[in-house]
């Protein structure tokens, strides 16, 4: 096909290897291609200009200014051309309008206006809606962050990496399904190595039969030349083969072990280059996967700006970190997790501007969404608010109000408290609005985060800011999981939620409020069995006092368990599969791995076991009336109070309980009561004169015939501090006054002495 030049006289012109666009655009499978490749670009430039307005909004230098509009302007002018190409005709008219008050914008001597910045980012909005763009699903490649032009230098196209080679596209399903079979090659690699773990017992197997070989060797040496002097008969014939067997059954042996370690060697190299490729292969397909975080933050700033104007509030959004890559199954996982968030603070936490004014703080409140990596393995993200905080005195009173908290529960730390945030059905708001109120969106947060083998926690501090932070596997094709077992059962629990794994006995470990305790860096932790709280069967008979007591340091936000369990054989790389519709809400459980051997082993929720662990139905609990049962006397208790009240009450409830109770006014009597007489029990208080109940305990465990004794304190001294100083002391229970319950009592006395 061949065009003239007009210049007057006739000219050959070149041959044009593409047709005019008025031709092509007949081509409906081209005219598709061009639209589908316009729409790409018109969402890198919206994602751009959209950014370019936010930091428009928040700079207030002139050159700063400037630079940014001519950016936009750029961006915008080449936007409509590009609508120009493929017909968008109502588009190209919006970027039209929008080009012109740019240029106004360009070489204004004062800063831009906020109605004015206003009105582009309704301008925009409009555009974005033209070309139905807003809820389209984003771009595996975002754009990047807007940067002032240098008008000197013309934009130049675009190129891949790897010297010119064009970007491949692949639809993100394929690359799901590669990872998947990826990922299936670790359970090969564990595997292949179980096997060759196999092979080389067998082979060590060897060294008994050279030991036994070896012992007899001079007896078959002896025999032989006994064989030898006899003279011949049936019989010695017959004893002559059978050590000519055990001859040539050694030299067989030995040919077949030396045959034996070649394979295990060839295995276990094989074994390794198969581990080495398998590792390789995953890591390669994980990072094709990966997205910097800002592609999930995109619409973030639009929205954080329409609901601030709603409600009327004030409120600049600080994006940190948005270059830390993850998993695109994470980032999808977590766009719904993230938005609730967003949306609890800017309606729960942010405060209006007269109000934040009143409380001293700046009109302009900070939401920020921060993310940064943990570890090598583990991404947080957190979005936090500078504003009201979150009361655990309002968490309780709501928990109560909805029914989720038992009236007698009526001591709950704050970080229990605000771990009612996070059940279903939670709301401090008592009527529900667009933005939140139902109840959902925190039990959905958790809910998420646990599926894909996170957690969550929350942050506050009244008046002056809440923080929700996600602890979250940078990649879900694999991680280390902590192999424990319980009633001889196998479990898996995430290492990344493992704080420590440690070995203790039972003398170090101590009763307080009928709660089995233990130190971890003279700190005292709640310690209870995963058999318990899985509901397993008891077991047959107890273990030996002197057996080693394995424990499992868990924690959840400022509280922290330990999970006792019967031992910890391993650790080591799984990958976790889910547990499938019929089971996803079997509590405590988040998946599954399969092990070298084929057997399939759950992997359990940690922050689900600390919050179990922490609520009393969980605890082991014997009846009060073991107190005084099977026992062939009545057991003595000495109780030490110095209220008159107190002293009653108690021996009132014991001499009902069938015990024979004597009393002191105040430690001193005590302890003199306890070197004349035999006493089975000391109860204390703590707060007496001449002598309190730390020092009595103190007293009684320095003396080596009544180092033994049980000892109970009672006391109204509540804190962390005073419990610790009371186990530090020596006693074996610690009972506060102010959630006294005669059953806790009896219950720990029935432990003590049963």
């Amino acid at each position: 096909m061949s065009v003239r030049a007009r210049t007057g006289r006739e000219e050959t012109s070149p041959t044009l290897l593409f047709a005019p666009v008025s031709d092509a655009m007949k081509d409906p499978a081209f005219r598709q291609r061009l639209r589908a490749t316009f729409r790409m670009e018109a969402r890198e430039h919206l994602h751009a200009i959209s950014g370019g307005l936010f930091a428009l909004e928040k700079s207030s230098v002139i050159s700063e200014q400037r630079a940014t509009v001519e950016s936009i302007f750029r961006r915008t002018h080449t936007l409509k051309g590009a609508a120009r190409m493929v017909g968008e005709e109502e588009a190209e008219s919006l970027c039209q309008i929008l080009e012109q008050q740019l240029g106004d914008l360009k070489n204004q001597a004062t800063p831009v206006a906020a109605e004015v910045v206003a009105e582009l980012h309704e301008r925009l909005k409009r555009l974005r809606e033209t070309l139905a763009l807003g809820d389209e699903a984003r771009a595996a490649t975002p754009p990047e962050p807007l940067k002032p032009a240098a008008p000197a230098v013309p934009d130049a196209p675009p190129r891949a990496p790897g010297g010119g080679r064009g970007l491949v596209r692949v639809p993100s399903a394929r690359l799901d399904a590669l990872l998947v079979h990826a990922e299936e090659l670790l359970t090969a690699k564990l595997t292949g190595a179980q096997r060759v773990a196999a092979l080389r017992a067998v082979a060590e197997r060897g060294a008994t039969w050279k030991k036994e070989w070896a012992r007899i060797r001079k007896e078959m040496i002896e025999a032989r030349r006994f064989l030898d002097d006899l003279t011949p008969s049936p019989v010695s014939r017959e004893l002559k083969a059978l050590v000519h067997f055990l001859d040539w059954n050694h030299e067989f042996v030995e040919r077949f072990q030396n045959d034996l370690q070649q394979s295990v060697k060839a295995a276990g190299q094989d074994q390794r280059r198969l581990g080495t490729m398998v590792d390789a292969l995953l890591e390669e397909t994980k990072e094709v996967l990966m997205l910097p975080f800002t592609s999930l933050l995109e619409v973030f700033p639009a929205f954080v700006r329409e609901t601030a104007l709603q409600q009327g509030k004030e409120i600049d959004l600080v994006i940190v970190g948005g270059e830390t890559e993850i998993d695109r199954r994470v980032l999808e996982e977590m766009k719904d997790v993230v938005m609730h968030l967003v949306r609890n603070s800017i309606d729960h936490g942010i405060d209006l501007p007269e109000e934040r004014v009143a409380a001293h703080k700046p009109g302009r409140a900070t939401l920020t969404i921060a993310v940064a990596q943990k570890g090598g393995n583990d991404v947080e993200i957190s979005v936090s608010d500078d504003g009201r905080g979150i009361d655990p005195a309002k968490v309780t009173a709501s928990a109560r109000r909805l029914g989720l908290l038992p009236d007698e529960a009526v001591e709950l730390g704050e970080s229990e408290a605000l771990s009612l945030l996070f059940e279903s059905g939670f709301s401090t708001k008592s009527v529900a609005t667009e933005l939140s109120g139902r109840g959902l969106g925190l039990a959905i947060v958790r809910e998420k985060a646990e599926q894909i083998g996170g957690s969550v926690v929350v942050e506050s501090e009244v008046a002056r800011g809440a923080a929700f932070r996600l602890l979250l596997p940078i990649t879900l094709a694999r991680f280390r999981g902590v192999f424990v077992a319980a009633q001889e059962q196998p479990f898996v629990i995430p290492a990344a939620q493992v704080r420590k794994v440690i070995r203790i006995t039972e003398a170090m470990i101590k009763r307080v409020k009928n709660q089995e305790m233990f130190e971890v860096d003279r700190a005292p932790v709640a310690l209870v069995r995963l058999s318990d709280i899985l509901g397993l069967a008891p077991p047959a008979k107890a273990p030996a006092a002197t057996a080693p007591v394995f424990v499992v340091l868990l924690s959840s936000g400022r509280s922290s368990v330990g999970l006792r369990v019967e031992g910890v054989p391993y650790e080591q790389e799984i990958v976790m599969k889910g547990l499938g519709r019929l089971l996803a809400g079997v509590r405590h459980f988040v998946g599954a791995t399969i092990v070298g051997s084929g057997q399939i082993v759950p992997v359990l929720n940690a922050s689900n076991l600390v919050l179990s662990a922490l609520r009393r139905g969980h605890l082991p609990r014997t009846a009060a009336s073991r107190s005084a049962s099977g026992a062939a006397r009545k057991k003595k208790i000495l109780i030490a109070e110095d209220s008159i009240t107190s002293r009653s009450l108690l021996k009132s409830i014991l001499q009902a309980a069938g015990f024979e109770v004597k009393t002191s006014v105040d430690g001193a009597e005590a302890f003199n009561t306890l070197k004349f007489e035999p006493i089975d029990l000391l109860i204390s208080d703590v707060q007496m004169p001449r002598l309190d109940g730390f020092e009595l305990t103190a007293k009684v465990r320095a003396d080596p015939s009544l180092s033994t004794l049980p000892v109970i304190l009672i006391t109204s001294l509540a804190s962390s501090e005073d419990k610790t100083r009371g186990v530090q002391a020596g006693a074996n229970a610690y009972l506060v006054k102010s959630s006294f319950d005669q059953s806790d009592l009896l219950e720990s006395i029935g432990r003590l002495i049963p």
